[in-house]
């Protein structure tokens, strides 16, 4: 290792040193999310999402059932996990995409739009009124 390398590695040891983490924020659970459907025969609804997971697709069995018969079956899932919420395709015909890019699981971030069949839904944080809880209890 040359001088120059070992004082490089020092300094940036030290500078690594100083740094703090910083608090991700809190996550919502799902039940505190809603499918706003943007485009598609469904357009204009609010799907509330009562649980984790929740399953999206064409038939009755589904927790959140679309209209849209482009949309499969049995199509995709949203689920709480320690990572995020995370969407899986359930082997639909037509795939699904998130923000335009072809998923099959992967991290669903709030405000993403999910494009199924003709449909395009937006996740989002429900606007019913219900308030995120505090981290602390707050003093009298």
């Amino acid at each position: 290792m040359s001088g120059f390398e070992e004082k490089r590695t020092t300094r940036i040891s030290r500078q690594l040193g100083r740094h703090r983490a910083v608090p991700l924020p809190r996550r919502l659970p799902l039940d505190r999310y809603e499918l706003l459907a943007l485009s598609g025969p469904d357009g204009g609804k609010t799907f509330t999402i009562q649980r984790s997971p929740v399953q999206v697709g064409h038939g009755a069995e589904n927790d959140i059932c679309l209209t849209d018969e482009t949309v499969s079956r049995v199509h995709l899932s949203i689920e709480d996990t320690p990572d995020g919420h995370r969407i899986k395709d359930l082997g639909s015909t037509n795939g699904t995409r998130v923000n335009g890019v072809p998923v099959v699981d992967a991290l669903l971030l709030p405000g993403a739009d999910i494009a199924l069949g003709e449909t395009t839904l937006r996740f989002q944080p429900r606007r019913d009124g219900v308030a995120d809880e505090p981290d602390e209890p707050q003093a009298p």
